[in-house]
């Protein structure tokens, strides 16, 4: 069982760098947020379609505000994305940037802005932001040390709730090695729920790990029962591969696919895209990811959110991980593409890129055995 701290709120929250404005969908009154369609993660679907079916009020002033850090922005700084409950209760990670990273979940009324609960976390990767996500049965889950996670049923709670940790390798294994499992195993995705409430998140290993692999992907069942894949078996060959940082798993229409970015752990060979089995986590089929005004492997790097994206055909989108000004959007199957930086969102079975950004480049790749 995960241990519970509150954390007050103090003066030093208003001295953070960066402040969120919460008007986009989020409503004035729990009455006009959808009690249908929750706000769940990452791209707001398990496709990361990134569209809502509840307009967002006009967009004239600020409701309210609160930071999402407090102390120093490192140079290309992630944030994870808020999740809003059925409830309208926002919730969102805030990183406090002293000597070491602190992480602390906070939960506030949609409507007004105000607290509802405030958590600590143990997770402290710094090169990725705390995952968080919102399953179905309104589990919330939030990442932790050594690869673990938090989770709690009652997310909308006006006090703090009572969380459960549990690790996707087996719960008693990091009980009993957890200083080694801290110090080397690190969730470095975003979280992604099926609609059962089974989640799937990417992770790395920084040093010798006890589970003796570099990275990959994890799988934990909505009763805990957790399984994980290597990036080097997901692939199917014998170089280290590891999760790529920040690219949310993306779940297939049917739900019965699960996909991800991998990319080396040393050196600058190609990134791959892998498709598995979401239930079993076995390997079904990769593609090499390839920059196509160079014709050379892409390298999915670790300062671009490089998320895949499933198109309502079941293509797959998957975005390069490169600069925004030399963004690449490369087409993986017949509606699929991959581009830079900004994941696009699915509507009328096109990609919608966000504004300001210019399509530059477009090639056609496919995954074979028709994952794709």
């Amino acid at each position: 069982m995960g241990t519970t701290t509150k954390i007050p709120r103090n003066d030093r929250f208003g001295k953070a760098l960066l402040l969120v404005a919460v008007c986009l969908g989020i409503a004035r009154t729990v009455a006009g947020q959808s009690i249908q369609l929750p706000w769940s993660g990452f791209a707001h679907t398990p496709q990361h379609g990134c569209v809502s079916t509840v307009p967002s009020q006009p967009l004239n002033q600020i409701l309210w505000k609160t930071p999402m850090l407090v102390g120093e922005s490192a140079p290309f700084m992630h944030f994870s994305p808020p999740v809003v409950t059925r409830s309208n209760t926002v919730i969102f990670s805030l990183d406090i940037q002293t000597s070491a990273k602190n992480v602390v979940i906070e939960a506030l009324a949609g409507a007004n802005g105000q607290t509802n609960w405030s958590q600590a976390t143990d997770y402290s990767y710094q090169i990725a932001p705390c995952p968080m996500a919102l399953t179905p049965k309104n589990r919330l889950y939030f990442g932790g040390a050594g690869g673990t996670v938090f989770y709690c049923d009652s997310p909308d709670a006006t006090n703090l709730p009572s969380f459960t940790r549990t690790a996707f390798y087996g719960l008693n294994q990091y009980l009993t090695n957890s200083n080694s499992f801290n110090s080397t195993l690190h969730i470095c995705t975003p979280i992604t729920s099926d609609r059962y409430g089974d989640i799937f998140f990417g992770f790395q290993a920084v040093g010798t790990s006890p589970l003796g692999a570099q990275g990959g992907l994890a799988r934990i069942d909505f009763d805990g029962s957790g399984t994980w894949i290597g990036g080097s078996n997901a692939i199917g060959t014998n170089i280290s591969f590891q999760a790529a940082v920040d690219c949310a798993p993306a779940l297939s229409v049917d739900q019965k696919t699960v996909y991800l970015v991998f990319r080396p752990t040393s050196g600058s060979s190609s990134s791959y895209l892998a498709a598995m089995d979401s239930r079993t986590l076995a390997p079904l089929a990769s593609v090499s990811l390839i920059d196509p005004q160079t014709k050379t492997a892409a390298l999915a790097t670790g300062s671009s959110p490089a998320s895949p994206t499933i198109g309502p055909d079941v293509a797959a989108f998957q975005q390069f991980s490169f600069c925004s000004q030399d963004a690449r959007l490369v087409r993986l199957g017949r509606h699929g593409f991959h581009r830079g930086c900004f994941t696009g969102s699915i509507l009328h079975r096109k990609l919608q890129v966000p504004a300001g950004q210019q399509i530059q480049y477009l090639q056609h790749q496919r995954l074979p055995h028709g994952h794709l």
